[in-house]
C-alpha cells in the first residue's frame, strides 16, 4: 500500500507501508524518511475524510488508503518571519538602486543545509530564483579565521540584484543571524560571476560559531531582488539603429545626451534651443523647430565650428529620438544613413522630415524627451583615386537603384492595366445579366404594383372599420378605467378601515393588559393601606404619650428662652467693650508704625555716616602712604577717586578710565604685564578749558585695591614719588604693583575675607599734587632749541608744543604741517588743531 506523505516543508513523496503496519510504526518510519520534526508533530488522517475527522489513533491502519499530514505549522511560521524579515531588511524602495532607473523583474527565497568544515569548499546544490540559476559556494580559512560567501549566477545576462543572506541553527529556528543586505551588478561577460561576502574574525566568532551545534549543521537561506536597467536597454536599442560603418571608418567615442521638452505644443516655425552640452570633448547645440509643411526638424550644430581649423575633420553619425516622459517604450527615433562630417565651412546637419507634427500626440504627453546617441568614428586618410572610385560607384548604386526602381513601376503600372481591362469585361457581362434579370422583376412588379392597388382599397376600408371600433373601445376603456379608479378609491378607504380597526384592537389590548396591571397594583394598594392603617393607630397612641411629654418639654423651653434673652444681653455689652479694646489697640499700633519708621530712617543715617566713616579711615589710612619730597616743594591739591570693576578670569580685561583735576586730564590704564603681577600705566594731558595759572607739578599716588562690601579688606601701595609732570615727559608706568594671589586668596587679617569676591573689586587712586617754592634759582634761563630751524628760543618767540610732547617754534611748525601731517621727531600723525601755544 502507498501512502502519500504531505510534507509543506519539504515537498510531497510516498512512502511505502504494510497493510500489518501500526500508526507508531509508521510515525518511525516517516520520521525516518525526510520530515525533520519529532513523533508528535506527525498527525495521520483518512484521505476520505479529511475535513471532519480526526487523526487516526488505533493500532493498525489495514484496509484504509491513508494520507499523512505533517504538522508543521510553527514551524512554517518562524520560516515565513524569517523570509519577511530578510525582505524588511532589503531596500524597501524597489525601483531606484543607486541612482539607476531600474525594473524590478523577478524575486525569489533559496535555503540548504550544509555541514560546516574548516578549509573546506562547501557548495550548494544549482537553484533557480525567476529565470536566473544561481550557486552558493563557502569557504572557511582556519588560518586567518575568515568565512567567504561566493554568490555564483550562471546566466550570461546583465542585470543587477539586492540580496541578504540568513543563517540559522538546524535544530533551533530562534537562533540565527541576519547579515547586512547587499547590492551587485552582473555585468555580461562568458564566464560565470561571482559576489564575494567576507564575514571578519570578529563576526564570525560572535555571529556564526555560537550556531554551531554537536554537528555542526547549519542552514543557510538567501533572498534575491532581481532588477534590469530599463534605460540601459533603451540605449542599446537607439545604438542598434546606426548603419555600420564605412570600411575605412574606426569607431572612436560614443555619448548619449537628454533633453527635457517641458510643452511640446509651444514650440513653433521660430523652434527652440538646448543647452549648450560636451559629448567627445567638444560642445554642441540642439534646434528643434516645427516648419510650414507640417513635419518636426532637427538640427544638431558645433558650437563655434568657425573657430575649428581649417584642416580638422570631425566624422560622426547620429540617433535622435522623441520619447515619452512616462514611459521609455513609447519614442520615435531615426538614425542617419551616412557617417556626417563636421568642419569649419559645414557646422551642422539637420533632420528636414523627422515626424509629422500631427504625429507629435502618439507620444500622449505634452512633456517630451529628446535623446541623442552620437558615434564619432576616426576616419583614415585616402587619396583622391580611391575617393573619386568610392565617389563613382556611390552614383553608379544611385542610378542602378533608380533605373531598379522605374522598372519596378512600368512593371506595377502593366500588371495593373492588365487586371483593370480583365475586370471590366468580367463587370460588363455581369451588368449585361444583371439588366435582363431587371427587366423582368420590372414587369413582375407591374402586375404587383396592381394587385397591392386593389389590395389598397380594401385596407383603406378595413381601415375605417378599425377606427370606428377604435373609438368605440376607446369610449368603453376610459369607462372601465373610472370603474378602476372607483374601486381603487373603495379599496383603500377599505384598507384604511382595516388599519383603524387593527390600531383599535392593539389599544384595546394594550388596555386589558394595563387594566390586569392596575387590578394587581390595587390589590397591592389595599394591602399596604391596611398595613398603614395600623402602623397608624399605633402612631396615634404614641403621639398622645408624646403630647404630654411635649407639654413638660414647653415648660422646659420656656425657662430657656429667659436664660438665652439675658445671655445675649450680656453678650452685646461685651461686645461693645470689646469694639473699645479694639480701636484703642488699632491707635497703639499706628504709633508703634511711626516710630519703627523713624527708627529706621536713623538707621539709615547712622549707616551713611558709619560709610563716611569707614571711608574717611580708609582715605586717611590711604593718605598716611604717600610719599612727600621734602621742603622742596608745597603741597598744592589732592584727589581721591574710585572704579567699580568686574573681574575676568586671568585679569584678561585691561581696565581704563579718565579723571580730571587741577587743570590736567589724567589716564589711567590698568593692565596684565603676563605675570605674577598686576601693572598700572599713569600719564596727563593738559585740559585747558579747566588750567588755572600754575607752575610745573609734582604728583604722587596710592593705589588701592578692596572688597566691594567692606572698606577694611584692602590693599594698597604707595609709589615712588612721580617726575616732574612737565609737558614732555607726562607720562609714568608703575610695574609690579600687587601680586594676583594676594588678591584671590582668604587673608586672616580681613576677617577671613576676600578682597575680590564675586569677580567684582573696586580699583581706588589717591592723587597728591605739589608746585615748586619760589627760591633762588627761579632767575635761571631755560634754553630751548626748535629742531626745524636750530635757533634758540628767546622771550619773544613764540613756541608751540605737539601733542607728542616736542617744542617747535610755531612758525617753523605750521610751514612744516603744510606739507606732511606729521611730527618732524617721531613721525606722529598730527593735525594743525593737535598743536598746542606755550609761554614763558
Amino acid at each position: 500500500m502507498n501512502i502519500i506523505i504531505k510534507n509543506i516543508y519539504d515537498g510531497d513523496f510516498i512512502l511505502n507501508a504494510n497493510e500489518e503496519d501500526t500508526i507508531e510504526q509508521l510515525k518511525l518510519r516517516i520520521k525516518g524518511e525526510k520530515c525533520i520534526l519529532p513523533e508528535n508533530q506527525i498527525l495521520i488522517y483518512n484521505y476520505k475524510h479529511l475535513d471532519n475527522e480526526k487523526p487516526l489513533s488505533y493500532y493498525s491502519i489495514k484496509n484504509y488508503s491513508v494520507i499523512c499530514l505533517v504538522n508543521i505549522e510553527n514551524e512554517k511560521e518562524k520560516d515565513n518571519e524569517h523570509i519577511l524579515k530578510l525582505k524588511n531588511t532589503i531596500e524597501n524602495d524597489n525601483e531606484t538602486i543607486n541612482n539607476m532607473k531600474l525594473d524590478l523583474k523577478d524575486q525569489g527565497y533559496y535555503e540548504f543545509e550544509f555541514n560546516f568544515e574548516e578549509n573546506k569548499d562547501i557548495f550548494s546544490s544549482e537553484f533557480k530564483i525567476g529565470s536566473y540559476k544561481w550557486k552558493v559556494q563557502l569557504l572557511y580559512y582556519s588560518s586567518i579565521e575568515k568565512l567567504y560567501i561566493y554568490l555564483r549566477n550562471i546566466n550570461n545576462e546583465e542585470f543587477m540584484i539586492k540580496s541578504n543572506i540568513l543563517i540559522r541553527n538546524k535544530d533551533n529556528l530562534d537562533q540565527y543571524v541576519l547579515l547586512q543586505p547587499f547590492s551587485y551588478y552582473y555585468y555580461n561577460t562568458e564566464n560565470e560571476k561571482d559576489y564575494k561576502k567576507d564575514i571578519s574574525k570578529k563576526d564570525f566568532k560572535s555571529l556564526i560559531q555560537p550556531l554551531l551545534g554537536k554537528n555542526n549543521k547549519l542552514i543557510m537561506g538567501i533572498y534575491i531582488y532581481i532588477y534590469i536597467d530599463s534605460k540601459a536597454n533603451y540605449i542599446n536599442k537607439l545604438k542598434s539603429l546606426i548603419p555600420q560603418n564605412e570600411n575605412n571608418c574606426v569607431l572612436e567615442n560614443e555619448g548619449y545626451y537628454e533633453w527635457t521638452i517641458d510643452n511640446i505644443n509651444e514650440v513653433d516655425k521660430y523652434g527652440i534651443e538646448s543647452p549648450k552640452f560636451i559629448l567627445n570633448n567638444e560642445e554642441w547645440l540642439i534646434m528643434f523647430y516645427k516648419d510650414w509643411n507640417g513635419y518636426v526638424k532637427i538640427q544638431l550644430q558645433k558650437w563655434n565650428f568657425f573657430n575649428m581649423p581649417s584642416n580638422r575633420n570631425l566624422y560622426f553619425n547620429c540617433v535622435f529620438s522623441l520619447q515619452s516622459e512616462n514611459s521609455n517604450s513609447c519614442y520615435v527615433a531615426k538614425a542617419l544613413p551616412l557617417i556626417q562630417c563636421v568642419n569649419k565651412n559645414n557646422g551642422c546637419i539637420e533632420f528636414d522630415k523627422f515626424i509629422k507634427t500631427q504625429d507629435l500626440s502618439l507620444l500622449k504627453t505634452e512633456k517630451i524627451i529628446l535623446n541623442l546617441y552620437l558615434c564619432f568614428y576616426n576616419k583614415q586618410p585616402s587619396s583622391k583615386e580611391n575617393f573619386i572610385k568610392i565617389k563613382e560607384n556611390q552614383n553608379s548604386k544611385i542610378k542602378e537603384s533608380e533605373e531598379q526602381k522605374k522598372i519596378e513601376k512600368e512593371r506595377m503600372e502593366k500588371w495593373e492595366n492588365e487586371a483593370e481591362k480583365e475586370i471590366i469585361k468580367n463587370e460588363k457581362d455581369a451588368l449585361k445579366k444583371e439588366r435582363e434579370i431587371i427587366y423582368q422583376k420590372e414587369s413582375e412588379l407591374r402586375a404587383e404594383k396592381e394587385i397591392i392597388y386593389q389590395k389598397e382599397n380594401e385596407l383603406r376600408a378595413e381601415k375605417e372599420n378599425i377606427c370606428q371600433k377604435k373609438n368605440e373601445l376607446k369610449v368603453e376603456n376610459e369607462i372601465i378605467c373610472q370603474k378602476k379608479n372607483e374601486l381603487k378609491v373603495e379599496n383603500e378607504i377599505i384598507c384604511q378601515k382595516k388599519n383603524e380597526l387593527k390600531a383599535e384592537n392593539e389599544i384595546i389590548c394594550k388596555k386589558k393588559n394595563e387594566l390586569k396591571v392596575e387590578k394587581e397594583n390595587i390589590w397591592i394598594k389595599e394591602n399596604e393601606i391596611k398595613d398603614e392603617c395600623e402602623k397608624l393607630v399605633k402612631e396615634k397612641l404614641q403621639l398622645i404619650k408624646e403630647k404630654t411629654l411635649l407639654e413638660c418639654e414647653k415648660k422646659d423651653i420656656r425657662n430657656i428662652k429667659l436664660e438665652l434673652e439675658k445671655i445675649k444681653k450680656d453678650f452685646n455689652s461685651q461686645k461693645i467693650n470689646m469694639n473699645n479694646e479694639r480701636n484703642e489697640l488699632i491707635n497703639e499700633l499706628k504709633a508703634k508704625e511711626f516710630y519703627i519708621k523713624e527708627c529706621e530712617d536713623q538707621i539709615s543715617q547712622l549707616n551713611n555716616k558709619n560709610t563716611e566713616l569707614k571711608t574717611e579711615q580708609y582715605k586717611n589710612e590711604i593718605y598716611k602712604l604717600v610719599k612727600s619730597k621734602g621742603t622742596e616743594v608745597k603741597n598744592y591739591k589732592n584727589d581721591y577717586f574710585e572704579w567699580d570693576i568686574d573681574y575676568c578670569h586671568n585679569f584678561q580685561n585691561i581696565f581704563s578710565s579718565e579723571i580730571i583735576t587741577s587743570g590736567y586730564k589724567w589716564k589711567i590704564k590698568l593692565y596684565n604685564d603676563q605675570d605674577e603681577y598686576l601693572s598700572l600705566k599713569f600719564y596727563s594731558v593738559p585740559y585747558f578749558s579747566l588750567a588755572e595759572e600754575m607752575d610745573f607739578n609734582f604728583a604722587s599716588c596710592v593705589i588701592s585695591i578692596r572688597n566691594m562690601n567692606d572698606f577694611s579688606c584692602f590693599i594698597a601701595k604707595a609709589p615712588d614719588l612721580l617726575q616732574h609732570m612737565k609737558i614732555g615727559n607726562n607720562s609714568v608706568k608703575l610695574k609690579k604693583l600687587f601680586k594676583k594671589e594676594d588678591l584671590l586668596k582668604i587673608n586672616p587679617k580681613f576677617n577671613n575675607n576676600y578682597i575680590i569676591e564675586n569677580n567684582v573689586f573696586v580699583l581706588g587712586i589717591y592723587i597728591h599734587l605739589y608746585e615748586y617754592k619760589e627760591v633762588e634759582q627761579k632767575n635761571e634761563v631755560i634754553s630751548i632749541e626748535c629742531p626745524i630751524c636750530l635757533e634758540k628760543a628767546s622771550k619773544d618767540t613764540k613756541l608751540s608744543v605737539t601733542i607728542c610732547g616736542h617744542v617747535f617754534c610755531k612758525t617753523c611748525i605750521n610751514e612744516f604741517l603744510k606739507f606732511r601731517k606729521s611730527c618732524p621727531i617721531c613721525r606722529k600723525n598730527i593735525k594743525i588743531n593737535n598743536i598746542f601755544d606755550i609761554f614763558f
